[in-house]
């Protein structure tokens, strides 16, 4: 069954969200994150937490890379004077993530095939599988500690965004 991304941000999926979240950072993958960072931004706004986004997701050096494809690269999002104009202003525009989370949910199959993998990772831990290599899920919850201070500081909700006991 495909995850749609409008349920997931909403309390019909806030039972399953903790442990998919902390499943996708394990096999470092941040596309429901973001998806989850973007619904807390467009709830309540702020300059911070539209430079958090953009800084953590889809700068250049971002901890958090998006597999987003090229249309939202790093390289063109620096370069396209509308985004940058909006990334500045005072009063960020609530929609100006919208289309980037759509295309990251999808891209290439995107959160629907991971969200796949935590189902059969489910059924095998059930059988005594590990659903991630444990150096690959370490390194996952590492990027996460160190960037859960700038959500913090930001104002995300970390409960929301499932990173508060990471």
């Amino acid at each position: 069954m495909p995850l749609d991304l409008n349920e997931f941000v909403t309390d019909a999926c806030a039972e399953m969200r903790p442990g998919f979240i902390r499943f996708v950072i394990e096999s470092l993958v941040y596309e429901p994150l973001f998806a989850l960072s973007v619904q807390d931004f467009r709830l309540q706004p702020s300059v911070a937490k539209a430079q958090t986004i953009y800084s953590q997701f889809l700068s250049p050096n971002s901890p958090l890379q998006l597999n987003i494809g090229e249309r939202y690269s790093p390289q063109k999002l620096g370069m396209d004077p509308a985004f940058i104009a909006a990334l500045r202003s005072p009063v960020p525009l609530v929609t100006m993530y919208d289309a980037m989370a759509k295309e990251a949910w999808n891209n290439q199959g995107g959160v629907n095939l991971i969200y796949q993998n935590y189902v059969n990772g489910l059924k095998g831990i059930m059988r005594g599988v590990e659903p991630v290599p444990p150096a690959t899920a370490s390194g996952g919850i590492k990027a996460i500690r160190s960037s859960r201070r700038d959500f913090e500081s930001a104002g995300f909700n970390l409960k929301f965004l499932c990173i508060k006991d990471l």
